[in-house]
């Protein structure tokens, strides 16, 4: 037994590690595939940014003055690095009948860690189009299993997610933690969750321990309720906030 799990180390060290590592900034979506990637020195990430224009030009004639001199301006953006885990659970079950066959046990190894992955790039691929907060939708209170949702698009069978009272702080407890959802009703706007019945507030669904965690996404250039952009004010800086134009009609 320690020889086969000390085997499964090696291989998920070694073999699996480095593949998701490259994949997973690829394939959630074409958009990400097309970022630059550079690696991370530390948990911070800073960069200087220039907006319009060198000043220092001006038309003139001769024996005129040479321009003022107006340097090129930068803003400096810097935001919290995000981490991002999966779970890889094997039972004790599959562990024993596969301790005479390590074929077997690499089989059930590579299934989950296939079903690990996906569910990485499905929410990598989401959150990419966020504004990082992390909410899927919001509730309606109730009673029960089933919870009444403003929309589904971003919830899907198998998420493990958390309810929050409306208003609640980023760090603060979920009125409901860790419930699995079974189902989701795209007609009637529903999910069901696994388990006891709950009391569920007039809030909103994250995924487990994601609130405020998310990457800032490109929903966080558009949507006015974020106040801030890489850690810079869009009110006081307003050429960083988008030309939006309705193509209603």
């Amino acid at each position: 037994m320690a020889q086969i799990l000390t085997k499964i180390e090696g291989i998920l060290k070694d073999k699996y590690q480095p593949a998701l590592a490259n994949q997973i900034g690829i394939e959630p979506s074409p958009f990400m595939e097309m970022i630059k990637k550079t690696p991370m020195t530390n948990n911070k990430i800073k960069y200087a940014a220039p907006y319009g224009i060198n000043g220092g030009f001006g038309f003139g004639s001769e024996g005129l003055g040479t321009p003022k001199a107006g340097e090129q301006r930068y803003i400096d953006f810097e935001v919290e690095s995000v981490d991002m885990y999966v779970d890889i659970q094997i039972s004790n079950k599959t562990v024993a009948l596969a301790s005479n066959n390590v074929g077997a046990m690499i089989n059930a190894l590579d299934a989950e860690i296939k079903g690990s992955y996906a569910s990485a790039k499905w929410n990598v691929g989401r959150a990419l189009f966020g504004n990082g907060s992390g909410i899927l939708a919001n509730t309606e209170a109730g009673e029960g299993d089933t919870v009444k949702v403003d929309r589904t698009a971003l919830l899907i069978e198998g998420l493990t997610v958390d309810i929050y009272a409306s208003g609640a702080a980023v760090g603060s407890t979920p009125a409901v933690a860790g419930k699995r959802i079974l189902a989701v009703d795209r007609v009637n706007n529903t999910v069901t969750l696994e388990g006891a019945s709950v009391s569920v507030p007039a809030g909103f669904i994250t995924v487990q321990n994601s609130y405020g965690r998310e990457l800032t996404g490109l929903g966080a250039i558009y949507d006015e309720s974020v106040p801030t952009l890489y850690g810079v004010s869009k009110a006081e800086n307003p050429f960083i906030n988008p030309i939006v134009v309705s193509a209603e009609g």
